[in-house]
């Protein structure tokens, strides 16, 4: 039997989107979820119910709008599950697809057309449902809005269109291209499910900028664990290189280090600021914005997260206890990397971080005397210590843009929230070469 989903039957499960809280589970817009969801169990064989597929949704930033955006999803569902997919907006060529028997198809109804008089036969406005196969031009779909024994295809203009098996629904192939007029089709087929290693671009540092950069081997072992290539980028790199260097890496990694210099962004030095490095700051700042111009994933940690909110418009305390006074301490890892040596920090609800390592209030060890003090614009708080600082910060729209104030790098091993983020550049970098058609081997 195949699997079924009805979104109706997770009004229990939260899918929370920064569109208002009427929109905060499955049941209101997940019908992209369990379509997905439908996708990975029947043709790949995986198991993804649509509790797991709304966070993934979430991780991948698809969930920043009203329901799913597929187009954002799509290539991380073809990751996890090892299909393939493509976006196709030819009916004739989507019904020859499944003719074929080529694979499945999510399609996005749109639904009624009052300037035409037309009304929607599998749903009156937007919607996803999952084209499971075709004999002629009979259509088998799965609709994640159909409860079995409901009437949802005996009102008014939908009679008589749709013949209904258990939770099957066929139809002539003519209503779904009406439906899903000038809509695109998700296209999913089977493959031998092996995608190429993603490059991180690790920046480096200096120990003596007149003979040595480095990266400590705590930054590039969780990204070979997490199935990616890390790639040591030179400080040495000229203005006029900077570009194609970035440009050729899928995903980018800004490490721990000395302060950033508060002239970037529009301060005097305090007494209490720390040494900086003026090639640092060019670097990690120039490969910001090429990467967010780009499109492509940024992970921050430390010194990462606080270069990544001036590269982008924000600003920073320059020293915690002397700007920011509190209850905290945030850097006890001065006697060690490992949790008694770590403070707590409460995880944002309806974040991406939430999505990716999980929710509520957890430890991290931290070592810095620097932090976010204003947002970039567009950004969104991810976590917060107990006395009220920035710990984590977010881009909620487009490729995964995260900073971490702590070091997940020194706990990878053990702790899953730690190894979790990592896992996730990782993905996000081969999503988007799954998307650009680069990652089929």
């Amino acid at each position: 039997m195949s699997s079924f989903y009805c979104q109706l039957d997770y009004e229990h499960v939260p899918y929370l989107s920064p569109c208002g809280t009427k929109n905060g589970n499955i049941a209101n817009n997940g019908c992209g979820v369990c379509s997905s969801s439908m996708i990975a169990e029947n043709l790949a064989g995986m198991d993804l119910p649509p509790e797991r597929c709304a966070k993934l949704c979430k991780a991948a930033g698809a969930r920043e709008t009203f329901g799913t955006n597929l187009f954002v999803f799509a290539p991380y569902l073809a990751q996890y599950t090892g299909l393939r997919y493509t976006v196709e907006w030819d009916a004739g060529k989507v019904l020859r697809f499944l003719q074929e028997k080529r694979g499945m198809v999510i399609a996005n109804v749109r639904g009624d057309r009052p300037a035409d008089g037309y009304l929607g036969v599998f749903s009156d406005s937007g919607h996803y449902i999952v084209l499971a196969g075709a004999e002629g031009n009979t259509v088998r779909v799965w609709d994640p809005m159909y409860r079995p024994g409901s009437d949802r295809f005996e009102i008014h203009g939908r009679h008589g269109k749709v013949q209904l098996s258990g939770t099957d629904a066929y139809a002539d192939f003519s209503h779904v291209e009406q439906d899903c007029l000038d809509r695109p089709y998700f296209l999913y087929e089977k493959t031998d499910g092996k995608y190429a290693a993603p490059l991180i671009g690790i920046l480096c540092g200096f120990i003596n900028e007149e003979t040595t950069q480095y990266v400590y081997r705590a930054y590039t072992q969780p990204v070979l664990k997490a199935g990616g290539i890390p790639v040591l980028l030179s400080l040495d790199t000229p203005d006029e290189l900077m570009e194609e260097t970035l440009s050729r890496m899928d995903g980018l990694l800004i490490t721990g280090g000395p302060d950033v210099d508060p002239a970037l962004y529009g301060q005097q030095p305090i007494p209490e600021l720390g040494s900086v490095s003026a090639a640092r700051d060019r670097m990690e700042i120039a490969a910001v914005k090429v990467f967010r111009r780009l499109n492509r994933p940024i992970l921050g940690i430390c010194r990462g997260i606080q270069s990544m909110a001036v590269a982008l418009g924000g600003t920073l305390y320059q020293d915690i206890p002397a700007q920011y006074p509190g209850n905290v301490d945030h850097y006890p890892c001065r006697e060690g990397w490992g949790i008694p040596h770590a403070h707590t920090v409460t995880v944002e609800s309806g974040t991406r971080l939430e999505a990716i390592s999980g929710g509520g209030t957890w430890f991290v060890n931290s070592y810095h005397h620097q932090a976010v003090n204003r947002l970039p614009e567009g950004a969104r708080v991810a976590a917060r210590s107990d006395d009220g600082l920035i710990e984590a910060f977010e881009m909620p729209e487009g490729a995964l843009c995260l900073g971490v104030q702590w070091h997940p790098e020194r706990l990878y091993e053990e702790d899953e929230h730690a190894f979790a983020l990592f896992r996730e550049l990782v993905f996000a970098a081969r999503a988007r070469m799954i998307d650009q058609g680069e990652g089929q081997k």
